[in-house]
This record gives C-alpha cells, structure tokens and sequence, in this order.
C-alpha cells in the first residue's frame, strides 16, 4: 500500500499544471522515502499540499498506519536557475 501511495504523490506533475519538477527518491525503497517538488510560487504549493485530494488522504494514511517514525517537511527558496 505505501508504495502505490508514494507513486500517488510523487507524480502530481499530471495532476497539477503549477509544478515546475518532483522526484520521489529513497536511499532503501518503502523505508526512507522522500519527495523533492519545485512549484511554481507559494500559493500553488500550499494548494497541492492542502486541498488536493489525492494528497490529503495519503496524509491520512501515512498517520494510521504509521508508515514514518518521523516527518520532516522543508520549504526553500530558490536562488538561481541553471539552465543544461
């Protein structure tokens, strides 16, 4: 179940036109999970984050079933663009 609930929140690039790139990355999969997303400014991340549904509820579970020991959430700002 976390994994389909981490694939669910990790791709929200289809589910919302204001991010700019997210990556799901994990040093060991299903244990040390974490999500890296840049949106495009504050209004739109805090909508992702707390009115999007898909996202809401697997913030529910990851509660009831305790999938983490702990949670960390960061927000920074970005300083420079590197173009490749």
């Amino acid at each position: 179940m976390i994994g389909y609930a981490v694939l669910l929140i990790s791709f929200p690039k289809i589910m919302s036109p204001d991010l700019e790139f997210a990556i799901g990355v994990g040093e060991l999969p299903f244990i040390q999970q974490a999500t890296l997303s840049v949106w495009k400014n504050k209004a739109a991340m805090q909508h992702y984050a707390y009115t999007d549904a898909t996202h809401k509820n697997v913030i529910r579970l990851t509660r009831k079933h305790q999938w983490y020991s702990e949670e960390l959430f960061a927000r920074f700002s970005l300083t420079a663009q590197v173009h490749m």
